[in-house]
């Protein structure tokens, strides 16, 4: 491939990234840089690496490591070069690499041989099917901020890399960009870059969420990257869904929300938080949180609450409604509705947050549909969690921003996340390997979900 057609597509790749990591080099920065390595696309200087090893690309685009590497601002581009492959040579050479293997596994029974053996069939499945054998080369992108050592920002990318048998070499050659031909992994395609395109995708998702006022709820489930979870923007407050079968953590998010409300992060906000708990476990989890805090409980026929004061500019109250009959929890709902209502007029600056655990078993009234839809004009932010995306109503789900998702295998479940939530079907099998504490959080503004780890 000629350098001039290179440097074009490394400027699509920076143009489009240089919108996550910030872009202030200066001139003396830049220019110490240049005394050494700097390729420059796009008025960014960048140091080239050439990552290479046989599998070693397969291995860390498949486990989404290209990804967390570009959120983590470690490096700020990558130039991805596919050299076709004829497809009976790439067969060959897939069938003779996995005979090779076989034989070694036959003998030393290792774990390692059988992984690669698997990795390699899958490869051969995926040629087959697409007919796109290519391989592949890749160059990272490092970039140069402030006056950091590039031995220091090797061994960064080296260290994050070594468990895959990765080879690294700078490409310093200001005049032209060349890949020097190394055996590398046969692949598909169309496998490799849709999965480089999804990272990328889940990067920019993941950038948008900052330009809103929220708070972390965990970290990147392959890194260590924070994870917000939108609340306010400027086109107003935004309603958020959690759904997870029973046992995995959705009370437990709700309790983190409410307590992270409280942070310095967002100690500058008026909240007035109401909760509503119809099962109990919400309830126990703010009384462990919040139990050095002044409480007093208040008792009548129609209804059992406990206020909870925090803080001067925020203010929590819970609703238990565990043992209420229908008609007393409608009643609440009245006086939530009206709660708000005045607060809003009161306080034209507060922000209130109505979290509703298990909603399910909440009465179907028109009251929660008319809060999803006024919430802007009344400063609220709702937060439902339920067992099943059908648990709500389609009004419900047009109104709702966020999702976090938490994992099952239950098929039933998984075809009703496929219908109401929106995410690419492809995640789907992704739902189905989550641990307790792992969930996926799908934006408003994307269909492709972020996989977190709740903390």
């Amino acid at each position: 491939m000629e350098p001039v057609l290179l440097a074009g597509v490394a400027s699509v790749f920076l143009v489009l990234l240089s919108k996550v990591i910030p872009n202030n080099l200066s001139r003396r920065r830049t220019l110490a840089l240049d005394k050494y390595c700097c390729f420059k696309v796009a008025g960014i200087c960048t140091i080239p690496v050439e990552i290479s090893g046989n599998e070693c690309l397969f291995k860390i685009v498949e486990k989404g490591l290209i990804g967390s590497l570009l959120i983590e601002g470690s490096i700020c581009g990558l130039i991805l070069v596919n050299k076709p492959v004829k497809t009976k040579k790439a067969i060959r050479k897939l069938e003779s690499s996995i005979i090779s293997l076989e034989v070694l596994y036959e003998r030393y029974k290792m774990d390692k041989h059988k992984h690669q053996i698997d990795q390699l069939r899958h490869q051969l499945t995926e040629i087959l099917r697409n007919n796109d054998p290519i391989e592949p080369y890749m160059l990272l992108l490092l970039c140069a901020k402030n006056d950091t050592p590039i031995d220091y920002l090797l061994r960064n990318i080296e260290s994050r890399l070594e468990p895959y048998n990765c080879r690294f070499s700078l490409e310093c050659d200001n005049q032209r960009l060349s890949f020097r031909q190394r055996k590398s992994v046969i692949t598909s395609n169309r496998v490799l870059t849709n999965k480089i395109h999804t990272q990328l995708r889940q990067v920019f998702t993941l950038s948008r969420a900052y330009m809103y006022s929220g708070i972390s709820i965990g970290t990147t489930l392959r890194g260590s990257r924070q994870v917000i979870l939108p609340i306010i923007g400027r086109e107003g407050t935004l309603h958020t869904c959690i759904v997870g079968p029973t046992g995995k953590g959705k009370s437990t998010v709700i309790a983190k929300i409410i307590s992270r409300l409280n942070s310095r992060d967002l100690g500058y906000m008026n909240f007035f938080i109401i909760a509503v708990d119809p099962k109990g476990d919400l309830f126990t989890y703010l009384d462990q949180l919040y139990g050095n805090f002044e409480k007093r409980m208040i008792h009548d026929d129609s209804m059992y609450r406990e206020l909870t004061l925090m803080e001067e500019n925020k203010e929590l109250v819970v609703y238990l409604l565990k043992g209420s009959s229908e008609d007393k929890q409608k009643t609440i709902l009245e006086i939530i509705e009206n709660t708000i209502e005045s607060t809003k007029i009161v306080h034209n600056n507060r922000i209130t947050l109505l979290a509703i655990d298990e909603a399910w078993m909440i009465p179907r009234t028109k009251i929660l549909e008319k809060l999803l839809r006024e919430g802007r004009s009344r400063n609220l932010s709702v937060f439902l969690a339920s067992q099943y995306p059908g648990d709500l109503s389609d009004i419900v789900w047009s109104n709702i921003g966020n999702i976090i998702i938490f994992g099952s295998r239950s098929k039933k479940y998984l075809e009703h996340i496929r219908r109401y939530t929106g995410i690419d079907e492809k995640f789907l099998d992704e739902i189905s390997k989550l641990e307790t504490g792992e969930a996926l959080l799908r934006y408003p503004w994307s269909s492709t979900p972020i996989m977190v780890r709740i903390l």
